[in-house]
């Protein structure tokens, strides 16, 4: 049975397109197994697949659950590996999902940090992603380059490609556009040589929306699309990503049908995970496209929609950048 949970797992991160749901199968067929036998060790490798196949969805507080099983069924086995694994995958659920700030910092208290390389690395990460919100673009960058000094020791080379992917968004948060294509580039072109077809497929598109930015809307558009195709159709966040983008320069060269049926779909992608950032993003891009076509009393709706997202999720960076974008559709 722990085979087939391996075999899941390294196809769910390497052979994603047709993976997931078999994955979804053979996890909730382990933990039945594992459990009625008390293999904690078995129900945290089960856990563990069961954490990637809810992640792959973009679904937080799943995962989460999934993550917090794991290292409690891992410590009851004494597996300090499986343990420390699961205490890195706390970082995307609580930095994505649907967690107020102090939630995420009393989340984060409870960590042995002192005890674990592996779970400084997390706070590490989480905390970057706050000062990222807050526009302490600085300090999120430094507290990066501290995860990235221990993942370098530890020998991670997954975790210094993500960590290179973050610093490619902190860039482009800050408007150094050109810095965070070479990053974003850089971070593709490691993902792919660790086979990490998942993870490589949004950064396809992260790295699209910097393009565009740019104003190099035809290589944004291919991009976009070959994230889309790249990973798993349970891959939501992907075209609820791409397809706003696609939105957005549709838009912008006048094809309004076009833009608002893609936009359209992005949000309904969008709202299939449970990622704030995400349904705001998508708000976002339906108020571009509504915009461009003149219809600026629903524009206004939706960055107000995006707003109260921003708001509530400590995102003060975005939150004024959404409002800026208020003040200038009249």
């Amino acid at each position: 049975m722990r085979g087939r949970v391996f075999r899941s797992a390294f196809r769910v991160a390497t052979e994603p397109a047709e993976a997931v749901e078999e994955a979804e199968a053979v996890a909730a067929e382990a933990l039945a197994v594992f459990k009625q036998a008390g293999d904690d060790l078995g129900a945290a490798c089960a856990y563990d697949l069961a954490f990637f196949t809810s992640w792959i969805r973009s679904r937080a507080v799943p995962s989460l659950r999934a993550v917090e099983a794991e290292i409690s069924h891992a410590e009851r086995a004494g597996s300090r590996l499986l343990a420390g694994r699961a205490m890195m995958q706390l970082v995307g659920p609580l930095t994505c999902g649907p967690f107020e700030t102090e939630l995420i910092r009393a989340r984060l208290a409870r960590l042995p940090v002192n005890e674990s390389p592996l779970a400084t690395v997390n706070v590490l990460w989480v905390e970057s992603e706050l000062a990222r919100r807050e526009k302490r673009f600085t300090d999120a960058l430094d507290l990066l380059e501290q995860a990235c000094a221990i993942d370098r020791e530890l020998g991670r080379e997954l975790g210094t490609a993500l960590n290179t992917q973050a610093r490619a968004e902190i860039m482009r948060d800050q408007g150094k556009l050109d810095e965070a294509i070479r990053t974003y580039r850089q971070a593709i072109n490691r993902l792919e040589e660790l086979g990490q077809t998942s993870f490589r497929s949004t950064t396809l598109i992260d790295l699209a929306e910097a393009l565009y930015e740019r104003g190099q809307a035809d290589e944004a558009v291919r991009l976009a699309l070959e994230g889309e195709q790249t990973g798993a159709a349970e891959d939501v966040i992907n075209f609820a990503y791409g397809r706003g983008l696609r939105a957005r320069i549709a838009a912008d060269q006048g094809d309004h049908d076009t833009a608002g049926a893609l936009a359209r779909e992005a949000l309904g992608y969008a709202y299939q995970t449970d990622f704030p950032s995400v349904h705001a993003t998508a708000h976002e891009a339906l108020a571009h496209v509504l915009t461009a076509a003149g219809r600026l009393g629903e524009a206004r709706a939706e960055l107000q929609r995006a707003l109260q997202l921003w708001q509530r999720y400590g995102y003060s960076a975005r939150a004024e950048q959404t409002r800026a974008r208020l003040t200038n559709t009249r």
